[in-house]
């Protein structure tokens, strides 16, 4: 998996990783950067083993040789004023600022472009229970598209099965094709702003207790406290959030043979 520039909070680190992890090494690379600057190869290696800094112009036609997007872009650039900064207040400020930028890289909406949502009064009912969600992708494999299937799949009555597979239909996520039970849509979107948020993730955690209680070998389960500091708690935050963007991503082109949950958790324990 490729760095993500959001990962860094120095620009030469950056660039080094990212030659790094090229095919080549990034044997031939500053030879392109020096290329794409119009400059000499020596002044790229000066300026990534030395004090000197590229300029913001300079940067910005690094950002077009690397690919970045608009976001992306943004960042190398407040990375570049920052190693450029001649005092702690422009240094404060930018890093304000790239603070900024991570923050709102932690809504993961925009990242893993799911773009359906449930309203207000249906995300109620959706995230009162597990089995609501568990029922709705389930029913994204073969073997499972019936009441009977789920019944016995997830251990539930047959009762409770149905009177959630009626409402999964009234809102239109799934829809009876034959004798099968198929969803109409299996990627929705919970907001941090939501008032049934909580519930969505406590559900999941509860259930991950009881995954516990059970010691399945094939279960991984993981929990620890950290000591670290501030940055790298920003960057393991950006590299965890770009693991959901990938898995979902993956997921979305994957076979569905079987269920599973993936429940991450990653917070500052003290203020």
């Amino acid at each position: 998996m490729r760095k993500s520039v959001f990962e860094f909070r120095d620009y030469k680190a950056y660039l080094k990783a990212y030659m790094a992890q090229l095919p080549t090494r990034g044997h031939g690379f500053r030879a392109e950067i020096a290329k794409a600057l119009n400059v000499h190869s020596a002044y790229v290696t000066q300026v990534l083993n030395s004090g000197a800094h590229f300029s913001l112009e300079q940067a910005e036609d690094l950002n077009f040789l690397l690919g970045h997007n608009t976001e992306e872009g943004a960042y190398f650039l407040l990375l570049t004023q920052l190693a450029r900064a001649g005092t702690q207040r422009l240094k404060k400020r930018v890093l304000s600022q790239m603070d900024a930028a991570l923050e709102k890289r932690a809504d993961l909406k925009p990242r893993v472009k799911i773009s359906k949502e449930l309203t207000a009064e249906e995300q109620l009912i959706y995230y009162s229970s597990w089995h609501y969600t568990a029922i709705h992708i389930a029913l994204t494999i073969p073997q499972y598209q019936s009441v009977e299937a789920l019944s016995e799949a997830l251990n539930l009555p047959r009762e409770k099965v149905r009177t959630v597979v009626d409402y999964l239909m009234s809102c239109g996520l799934i829809e009876e094709k034959g004798s099968r039970l198929q969803p109409t849509t299996h990627l929705i979107y919970i907001g941090r702003d939501s008032t049934a948020v909580l519930n969505h993730h406590t559900n999941w955690r509860i259930r991950a207790i009881e995954s516990l209680d059970a010691n399945l070998q094939e279960d991984l389960h993981f929990s620890a406290a950290l000591s670290l500091s501030v940055e790298d708690y920003s960057i393991f935050r950006e590299e965890l959030a770009q693991v959901i963007q990938n898995t979902i991503e993956r997921v979305k082109a994957s076979k569905e043979e079987t269920l599973c949950a993936l429940n991450l958790d990653f917070f500052k324990l003290v203020k």
